[in-house]
């Protein structure tokens, strides 16, 4: 019985932490937004653009690959206009919000938000690794369609490689009613 009992809290721990599975929804979470249009609020991305194409980048700290993705995620829109994209560092420290700011800044970032969490782990559906440097993931339609983890630099240097084959592998999506295609 306890062997049992062993491995069902095991399974529900396991089934517990990580990100979302692909195929699944894309849960939603709010973060302060330090550079952006909603920038000094908590706004939840994942309500406003779930349902369309994006990539979610969820980090430790600012730093030149996180830059290097953050640069690639906001020159999508331009070849798929359903495309959003944010980065979402992990940080109680209020303090880290000037650095992240600059961050942003120095990385030209204009449609691209970028928000601090509070809880070094990520939002509680998300649940980033401890030793995840990098948590990427590609969502369409409400799904997540890709997920990306690095724990080193050269992991976070095959993100935006795994990330332009799945672009490539499902093409943009179809404009919103009401839009017009390029736009």
């Amino acid at each position: 019985m306890r062997a049992l009992n062993f491995l069902v809290l095991f399974f529900a721990a396991t089934v517990a932490l990580g990100a979302p599975q692909v195929g699944k929804n894309l849960p939603p979470y709010t973060m302060l937004v330090i550079a952006g249009d909603e920038r000094g609020k908590l706004h939840c991305y994942v309500c406003e653009h779930g349902g369309k194409e994006g990539v979610i980048l969820f980090a430790r700290q600012p730093g030149k690959t996180q830059g290097e993705i953050a640069s690639w995620m906001e020159r999508q829109p331009k070849s798929r206009p359903q495309f959003h994209g944010w980065v979402t560092f992990l940080e109680k420290d209020p303090g880290s919000d000037k650095p992240i700011f600059t961050w942003a800044e120095e990385n030209k970032l204009r449609q691209t938000p970028v928000g601090r969490f509070e809880e070094e782990s990520g939002p509680p559906a998300y649940l980033i690794g401890e030793k995840d440097t990098l948590l990427a993931l590609y969502f369409r339609q409400g799904k997540v369609a890709a997920t990306f983890r690095a724990g080193n630099p050269e992991e976070e240097k095959q993100i935006i490689a795994g990330l332009e084959k799945e672009l490539k592998k499902h093409g943009p999506l179809p404009p919103a009613t009401g839009e017009k295609a390029g736009k």
